[in-house]
């Protein structure tokens, strides 16, 4: 896993597997396109690169045992907006949106090896007041699976 900070200078090559994680933002600057007939961003772009970020490898950290010594969590990023968690899963897991300090936040799963099953045991309501809620019975959704860097269903 690579960290990559907000201002630092960065691509992506050919067969990437890439998941976004970031605070609210949708701002890219372009310093360079590969000839792709995209505009670039060289001013914006360069003003906004920082000398001094965290970014770089991860270094996995030991894992704590949880759910009786069966399963394990590595907490492998922690920024000011957003934290990644590996989970290594051998028997459910019960996840939830709110945290010690009882702030509540978007959880979003993905599968990196294996299969899972994600089940809401309730009605879930929508955080935004007009929407309709999300399941009116609960429901379960099968992950996709990942072997040999490939995604299968």
């Amino acid at each position: 896993m690579i960290y990559v900070a907000g201002g630092t200078v960065h691509t992506l090559g050919p067969g990437s597997v890439i998941v976004e994680t970031q605070q609210q933002s949708d701002t890219t600057y372009r310093l360079y396109d590969y000839g792709r007939p995209r505009p670039l961003h060289l001013e914006r772009g360069i003003a906004s690169i920082k000398e001094k970020v965290a970014s770089g490898k991860v270094i996995r950290p030991a894992p704590v045992i949880i759910n009786g010594g069966k399963s394990r969590q590595s907490s492998m990023i922690s920024a000011p907006y957003f934290a990644v968690d590996l989970f290594e899963l051998k028997e459910p897991h019960d996840f939830s949106t709110g945290d010690a300090s009882s702030k509540t936040s978007v959880q979003i799963l993905v599968a990196v090896d294996g299969c899972g099953v994600v089940e809401a045991g309730a009605v879930l309501q929508s955080p935004w007041p007009k929407a309709m809620p999300w399941s009116s019975q609960p429901r379960c959704m099968i992950s996709r699976c990942v072997r040999s860097g490939r995604w299968s269903s």
